[in-house]
């Protein structure tokens, strides 16, 4: 308890803009870890299907299903046998399919292949930029010149950017499935985007606010507008010639 309440109370004594700038740091933290979670989960889009799909690959019907980045799962109906066999399964997607393969399998072709790589990639480039943030952000913090926050906030906006095309991308990919891949998307059926898709949407949030806060104090501050002398020393420019 008493470590926390010199933490708490050190946190009191920094200035206004050092407690945004660790509470937006704390925000980008959770970011990340939300991140984690939506990229891990399968629930980016809801399909249900009223009355059934009939699978020739697994003799059920597809009843509805949910999928993510990584997997598919669907709810399924086998009412052939006795009693009726009712089974939920996910299975894997591939992202590098031989053309033999894709000629074969209705499910997949050229474009939502490419479409999935794309999703998984930007995502996978988003958590790595904002595990480089993070580092950037606290380096920020802990020097005063003022183009390490500009740094940190170049950092925050190009994950945002990652984080923005991957949805985008994963909405481009669902109606192109809508349109053209029937086996995926039967006719009658519906869809909506789930829980893991409106969690990347905050993340979005969370990075665009810390671009704005960290680009906002990231000014260039000297002499009596600085906050420290540190501070106005280190912003003074640098003469570099020969001696």
């Amino acid at each position: 308890m008493g470590s926390l309440s010199n933490l708490l109370g050190d946190f009191q004594n920094l200035t206004l803009e050092f407690r945004l700038l660790y509470s937006t740091m704390g925000l980008t933290m959770l970011g990340t870890l939300l991140m984690f979670v939506a990229v891990s989960t399968d629930h980016w889009v809801q399909l249900h299907i009223p009355g059934g799909y009939y699978r020739n690959a697994t003799d059920s019907y597809v009843l509805g299903q949910h999928s993510g980045l990584w997997r598919i799962c669907r709810e399924t109906l086998k009412n052939n046998t006795l009693p009726v066999v009712h089974r939920d399964y996910c299975v894997f997607l591939k992202f590098f399919v031989s053309d033999e393969a894709v000629e074969k399998n209705i499910e997949i072709d050229d474009t939502i292949l490419d479409y999935s790589r794309s999703e998984t990639a930007f995502a996978i480039i988003s958590i790595a930029l904002m595990l480089l943030g993070f580092v950037f952000s606290f380096y920020a913090l802990r020097e005063p010149r003022y183009m390490f926050k500009r740094l940190a906030a170049l950092m925050h906006c190009m994950t945002a950017v990652c984080i923005l095309v991957c949805a985008e991308v994963m909405i481009n990919s669902v109606d192109y499935e809508s349109d053209h891949l029937q086996s995926r998307h039967p006719e009658g059926s519906h869809y909506h985007f789930g829980w893991s898709f409106w969690l990347c949407w905050v993340v979005f949030a969370i990075y665009v606010l810390a671009t704005l806060v960290f680009l906002f104090y990231g000014r260039k501050r000297k002499g009596d507008r600085a906050l420290t002398e540190d501070e106005a020393k280190e912003n003074e420019p640098v003469n570099i010639g020969r001696i």
